[in-house]
């Protein structure tokens, strides 16, 4: 399996069964590898359902096989296993939470509220089955007993992050900002060194666009914790609070103190290009890949930018990016702009083909193709794709460069 060759790897597990049938691990250790190497749903649940048979009584293999067919969509059989797993496991607490979750996944909420409950009784002391009765609540519309829940989840363990984020949410959506805050501030009094208490007080004063505060909140972060997220968000304030300078001039000392921080470098790039500021850009691309960056999406940006602008280079950086992460429509769809751009109309085509033919629902890729063929004198083939796209109306947000594309061919 290290080695990478599945088949081999198979046969062994195969030749160890047959002489050790009631071993659940195998028949697990099997099953992964079958779906990772492309078998069938039905293969795959096969191996599971061997594994439990091995062993009714294992707790892996139930969870295992449950997981699976949760994984898989088919929450029909997901239910049918998990209750299953209860008739023979019936006091087991994460055989009850995994039914919880897929009657929860097949809309049976009261059911699957009963089984939180139960579970509740039988661990008083887990504060999990709050957590997912929050969950059954919220999914219902049903705020006030959610918020108790969660509170109750806090009782239990009061620096859950998952809990204290929700309630936020809630206190955020009813503009109870004040409680809000001191949620956040209670964050960070319980994880100093953490991130995310100083990110959520500053996004909580964003919303109210009340920047000097978000950026102190911010600022205290910092000085906690040298966090690139915090870095992001303090340009990305500063540039929305309409402090530019300011904003540069937190990014030159950022990257001066934090010199292989090529992630900052890749956000300031992309912040520029969302501007149109599309010489910074490519300065700011070239620079992180001038660091020896592998970052595909440096390559392909960088790649636009200089088609857009009748540079040279934009065609070994476009491909670049598609080597560096292979089979992105976005990228994919960057090579085959560029090569008609320089004439090559059968690469283009060839290729904007393949990028339809995974992402088919993607009117704006349909329209790329149309562009091409009109570039490759291909008027008949561009009339096809752009008439399928008229016929979309107003709903498609070219329609007016459609309806003046169709005046050309």
């Amino acid at each position: 399996m290290l080695g990478n060759r599945p088949e081999p790897a198979k046969s062994r597990f195969q030749k160890f069964l047959s002489k050790s049938p009631n071993n659940v691990q195998a028949w697990l250790e099997l099953a992964d590898l079958e779906s990772k190497t492309g078998a069938s749903k039905d293969d795959v649940s096969k191996l599971l359902a061997k594994a439990v048979a091995a062993n009714p009584e294992d707790v892996t293999a139930r969870l295992f096989l449950i997981s699976f067919f949760l994984q898989s969509k088919d929450v029909k059989a997901a239910v049918m296993a998990a209750q299953n797993a209860v008739t023979v496991l019936p006091g087991n607490a994460a055989i009850l939470d995994a039914l919880g979750r897929t009657l929860m996944a097949s809309g049976e909420f009261n059911q699957a509220l009963m089984t939180f409950q139960k579970l509740a009784a039988q661990e008083v002391n887990s504060y999990l089955p709050h957590m997912r009765m929050a969950g059954v609540y919220a999914a219902t519309k049903n705020k006030e007993l959610t918020i108790k829940s969660l509170n109750q989840v806090l009782e239990l363990k009061p620096d859950f992050r998952p809990a204290q984020r929700n309630l936020i949410l809630i206190d955020v959506g009813d503009k109870n900002y004040a409680h809000a805050l001191s949620t956040a501030r209670l964050i960070q009094q319980q994880a100093p060194k953490d991130e995310e208490g100083y990110s959520i007080e500053a996004d909580i004063f964003a919303v109210q666009k009340k920047w000097p505060e978000a950026l102190s909140a911010l600022q205290l972060g910092l000085k906690q914790v040298n966090s690139p997220a915090l870095a992001f968000k303090t340009h990305a304030f500063l540039t929305e609070a309409g402090k530019i300078a300011e904003a540069d001039k937190f990014s030159t000392k950022w990257l001066t103190d934090n010199p292989a921080d090529l992630n900052f470098l890749l956000y300031l790039g992309d912040a520029a290009l969302a501007r149109n500021d599309l010489l910074l850009a490519e300065k700011i691309y070239l620079s992180l890949i001038n660091k020896k960056s592998t970052n595909a999406v440096a390559y392909n940006n960088l790649a636009w930018i200089l088609d857009k602008l009748n540079k040279s280079g934009a065609l070994v950086y476009a491909e670049k990016a598609n080597v560096l992460l292979p089979n992105q429509p976005a990228f994919m769809d960057t090579l085959a702009h560029i090569y008609a751009n320089i004439g090559n109309f059968d690469k283009a085509v060839d290729l904007q083909i393949k990028v339809l033919s995974i992402e088919p629902k993607n009117m704006g890729f349909k329209l790329n193709l149309a562009k091409i063929y009109i570039k490759g004198g291909k008027k008949d083939l561009a009339r096809k794709q752009l008439e399928e796209l008229r016929s979309l109306g107003n709903n498609f947000p070219a329609h007016d460069e459609v309806t003046t594309l169709l005046g050309s061919v």
